[in-house]
């Protein structure tokens, strides 16, 4: 897989159902490439595109005919989670693959700071993480912000790249299921991939400032 561009990663995000019009397309918007289907979200800086502030046809780069207003996203974006490492990317898109093949038991799931767990739909992980390869083909550790179990959670990808993908609800998860109990209990676990961050070391004496003072 090739590194991809703002847009071209951008453009994972939207939505193909016709009926949403104003969601299948990329969105421009000042600084920002934006484009989402309501389940993940994905925004990028503008940089080498061209395209003047609107939403825009991937494939013919025409005017996308929005019939309204495009959908304010800015407050999607969660803050003050706790935040984690992945920092081998490349195995969980595999893992996330495999999820995907297996057919309807398409989850994967990922600890959160209280000892619950969130449980994805693998695709929107693996198409977040695609926007993590540099241009020197090598994929690069990510940051993921994850809340409680049900809360959105938030990837910052080198490249001032943020992806928000919201997690699957209970019901989502026992839709199509035969079985008694819910499907989580069957869903791959990504545990092993998800690091703290490494402690920071203390600055040498003489070079320590007070938190807010500049130095």
């Amino acid at each position: 897989m090739r590194p991809l561009s703002n847009f071209e990663w951008v453009a994972l995000a939207r939505s193909e159902d016709e009926g949403r019009p104003m969601l299948m397309g990329v969105h421009v918007q000042g600084d920002q490439l934006v484009a989402t289907d309501g389940h993940p979200l994905h925004i990028a800086p503008r940089d080498g595109c061209g395209l003047p502030d609107g939403t825009w046809d991937v494939a013919s780069l025409a005017p996308v005919d929005l019939g309204g207003k495009f959908p304010t996203w800015e407050q999607a974006i969660p803050e003050g989670q706790p935040k984690r490492l992945i920092t081998d990317v490349r195995t969980v898109r595999s893992h996330c693959k495999g999820a995907i093949a297996a057919g309807y038991e398409h989850y994967v799931s990922l600890p959160t700071e209280d000892g619950e767990r969130m449980v994805l739909d693998a695709s929107y992980l693996r198409q977040a993480l695609a926007g993590a390869k540099n241009g020197e083909g090598k994929w690069e550790w990510v940051e993921v912000f994850a809340g409680g179990p049900y809360e959105p959670l938030k990837i910052l990808i080198p490249g001032f790249r943020i992806a928000v993908v919201m997690p699957a609800k209970p019901a989502e998860l026992l839709e199509g299921s035969e079985r008694p109990f819910p499907r989580s209990l069957l869903i791959p676990q990504l545990d092993v991939f998800i690091e703290p961050l490494p402690a920071a070391e203390p600055a040498p004496v003489g070079e320590q400032v007070s938190e807010g003072v500049p130095s």
